[in-house]
């Protein structure tokens, strides 16, 4: 499932996540002004507190279920499956006009599916920066596969002085989507699966040139 059916999916629970996070800001923001109103010898009333535990326990409950199914569907889009050793995406290099050159990734999601981004970058040294997902045995029965996605391009070298390009190689995902930003986010804070980061090393110089990128459980590799 790679197609925009996917991406709603992705909103739905996103939207649902937000609902029910707002609602449960509200319950725990109003029980922190009654104890308060307590504290401060106002006249706050007497909550009932099974009802109160009770609607406490189903918000967790459905903030839960939205935070795995917003992300099952996330992982499933955001991070196509891979096998091991197998080509995962194509680079190509053409020369472009005042020593740039044209940057393009192509990535085979599917048999009959595939994505691809490019941009104009300087020529020179450059990582092309992804990681590897690796999800829990409990998201494998949902559904989630071991996956990768690219999302950078950095000029330069680890053991060089290295500038981050202002531009986000990303086809496994929308890189500007804020949907897909705020996920990606709360992920790197609160993950629910593993995500192992690595790079590509290659070289723009101004002539036509191609290489394929394998994927497999230790990162990525070049031809």
């Amino acid at each position: 499932m790679y197609g925009s059916a996917a991406d709603y999916f992705v909103y739905i629970g996103f939207l649902g996540l937000i609902i029910v996070f707002i609602m449960l800001a509200y319950f725990i923001i109003r029980r922190i002004i009654w104890i308060f109103g307590i504290m401060f010898g106002m006249s706050v009333g007497s909550p009932n507190y099974k009802a109160g535990m009770l609607k406490f326990l189903t918000l967790l409950f459905f903030f839960a279920g939205f935070m795995v199914f917003t992300y099952t569907s996330f992982y499933e889009r955001a991070y196509p499956k891979f096998e091991e050793d197998k080509t995962g995406a194509e680079v190509s290099l053409f020369p472009a006009a005042d020593y740039h050159s044209a940057f393009s990734i192509n990535l085979q999601r599917s048999e009959k599916y595939s994505t691809s981004q490019g941009a104009t970058i300087e020529n020179g040294n450059y990582l092309l920066l992804g990681e590897i997902l690796t999800p829990p045995e409990w998201l494998k029965n949902l559904g989630v596969s071991e996956g990768f996605r690219f999302y950078g391009l950095i000029k330069g070298s680890w053991t060089s002085n290295y500038i981050e390009m202002p531009i986000d190689v990303n086809v496994s995902e929308k890189p500007n989507d804020i949907v897909w930003r705020a996920l990606s986010a709360i992920q790197d804070v609160f993950p629910l699966a593993g995500l192992e980061k690595y790079y590509v090393q290659f070289s723009a110089d101004g002539f036509n040139s191609k290489f394929d990128v394998y994927v497999s459980k230790h990162g990525f590799k070049r031809d």
